[in-house]
């Protein structure tokens, strides 16, 4: 299916479905964004944007909330 397709059927949907599938899609939305940010981090990709914040928070650049 395509994404035209997708939108096609989507603006077909009754306002329950429309709700039932606006719920589904933010929950699968969510859980495919903690997936991606945890393979980062178990991959280091995250690693040097972890160091940068403490070097500025060493060299007193931030200052915790």
């Amino acid at each position: 299916m395509t994404v035209a397709e997708l939108e096609k059927a989507v603006t077909t949907l009754s306002r329950p479905e429309f709700d039932q599938f606006t719920d589904w899609l933010e929950e699968f939305a969510d859980e495919r964004w903690d997936r991606e940010q945890t393979e980062d981090i178990k991959n280091g990709l995250l690693n040097s944007l972890a160091d940068e914040a403490l070097a500025d928070f060493s060299a007193g650049r931030i200052k915790p909330l």
